[in-house]
């Protein structure tokens, strides 16, 4: 079993291009989920969304991979690369493409250049930074024009194939005044389309089958996978364009287009797994792209390759898994930690104290969205979600081994008696230099309540923090409301030392709020 982090980013406000663009930025979110199904059963699994928020969570050493599906950070693009190059500063292995990969294929010039100076054939091709600049004499119309900085068709229409000097004027100023980018202009190949699916690392690398574009179109409009024939259902071009695989291709021609692909791939630094793009004319074979960062999702043009091999879902995912387990070269615990009994970390006379796990977080949410439980919390008109929740109680707190608390240490108490579990508590804001910490608590499940259950917690509290983290002093906060958690702090050993005033809110009231303190002896 392996602790995986499946890392992604949601585009919520884009920095280029237009609204609808966040199609394809936000499809991913399908993605994560069928990833997570398949590797969850196999694997302690966490969905990691990172952000600025969450970013600093990738310091954490939890993680013994991390399934990389980031495409960017928040609403830049062209960050795709940095996630990548952070788990490496870190050492944190990732499935997939280097950073550097990841930067090279985002930029098409650069790309073709490596692949000319591979002799591997592509386009004709121009950077245009204004639509000023005089074309080239080796290119002649019709032409394409596309943003040299995105991925998934992003910018691309049938009108990015262009047949003169004003419509390509006209589609230059289109990339540069709403991608803020320079537009690529590349000779159009007219010719069949061919998406080859790569999977492995170094020269063991395999060659699904290869799936081909079919453009069952009105013979004027340009056969281009542009982004409505990828993303926009109800339109014209993604009802009339559909992938098959196998392609229907002669054995010779299958064979060239698997060693370029091949070629392509290791030109490039792919690692793990890409998808190399060919368009073919008049027995010419011409790479237009290298993605190595390919979607993946059940829809996708590379797990229909996956199809075709005789793999379900699950098969590809961890297929993809295993070849980045192979190149770091770590050992899979073949042991079902879950399956484990785990021992209380701390028992009571009725209770017993486990850290909090993964499992947990779910009735966590429950009970902190309680009305009747968050009236008393310190952000109580604030919903509690899933991804800060395991970002501050599973990667920021309890490290791998479950032993070794850094600011804070996490419990889900049950009853002994009926295993229900039944209420939460914490020693948190660790601070070790002076030996102190903050406590909290809640009872969950209303039949626990007025059970004298609430003193037995923060007894338990109290001993771990005693004779386990050997702390001084405990302090603890509780709002005027909640008359019956101070009464249980006062009868095991709290003093109140000050209150706050007006510091607790809840629905536009303002409440004093007690500060309780216990030194131990």
């Amino acid at each position: 079993m392996l602790r995986i982090g499946i890392f992604y980013n949601i585009v919520e406000q884009l920095d280029r291009g237009f609204e609808s663009d966040k199609i394809a930025d936000n499809e991913i979110i399908q993605t994560v989920d069928l990833v997570f199904n398949a590797l969850s059963k196999d694997h302690e699994v966490i969905l990691l969304r990172l952000s600025k928020k969450t970013i600093s969570l990738i310091t954490e050493s939890y993680f013994d991979i991390v399934f990389n599906l980031c495409e960017g950070f928040e609403g830049n693009v062209e960050a795709e690369a940095y996630i990548p190059a952070l788990l490496e500063l870190l050492h944190i292995p990732y499935t997939g493409s280097n950073s550097f990969t990841l930067a090279l294929c985002l930029d098409k010039v650069r790309t073709k250049q490596i692949l000319k100076a591979y002799d591997i054939l592509t386009p004709r091709f121009q950077l245009f930074s204004n639509n000023n600049e005089k074309v080239n004499d080796d290119l002649s119309f019709p032409l394409i024009v596309k943003p040299v900085h995105e991925d998934a068709s992003i910018g691309i229409s049938i009108n990015s194939v262009v047949k003169n000097n004003e419509e390509l004027k006209s589609q230059i100023h289109f990339v540069l005044d709403n991608y803020h980018q320079p537009a690529l202009v590349e000779e159009y190949i007219d010719g069949r389309e061919i998406n080859a699916a790569v999977i492995g690392n170094g020269n063991d690398l395999e060659i699904l089958p290869l799936s081909e574009i079919i453009f069952d179109i009105d013979p004027y409009i340009p056969r281009i996978m542009d982004y409505k024939s990828k993303w926009v259902e109800d339109s014209y071009m993604f009802q009339r364009t559909k992938g098959i695989s196998p392609a229907e291709i002669d054995d010779f021609l299958s064979e060239k287009i698997q060693d370029i692909a091949k070629r392509a791939y290791q030109a490039t630094g792919c690692r793990d797994y890409a998808r190399v793009d060919f368009r073919i004319k008049n027995e010419e074979i011409f790479v237009l792209e290298v993605n190595p960062n390919p979607g993946i999702n059940s829809d996708s043009g590379f797990f229909r390759c996956a199809i075709t091999s005789g793999m379900n879902y699950k098969q590809f995912i961890k297929k993809i898994l295993s070849v980045a387990v192979k190149r770091y070269q770590i050992r899979i615990d073949k042991t079902q930690m879950e399956s484990q009994k785990e021992n209380p970390v701390h028992s009571s006379e009725n209770l017993d104290f486990y850290y909090v796990r993964l499992k947990n977080i779910p009735l966590l949410q429950e009970w902190f969205n309680n009305p009747a439980i968050a009236q008393f919390m310190s952000d109580p008109d604030t919903k509690s979600e899933k991804d800060p929740l395991i970002a501050s109680y599973i990667l920021k707190s309890n490290p791998k081994d479950y032993t070794i608390p850094k600011d804070g240490i996490y419990f889900i108490v049950t009853d002994r008696i009926s295993q229900k579990q039944m209420g939460y508590c914490a020693i948190y804001d660790i601070t070790w230099w002076n030996s102190t910490a903050e406590i909290s608590y809640l009872i969950g499940d209303e039949n626990f309540l007025k059970k004298g259950f609430s003193k037995e917690i923060i007894s338990g509290l109290l001993y771990f923090a005693e004779k386990e983290l050997k702390l001084c002093r405990l302090e603890a906060s509780v709002t005027q409301k909640n008359i019956a958690s101070w009464i249980s702090l006062e009868k095991t050993g709290f003093e109140r030392v000050g209150y706050r005033t007006c510091t607790h809110r809840l629905h536009g009231e303002s409440y004093d709020e007690y500060i309780y303190e216990y030194v131990f002896e």
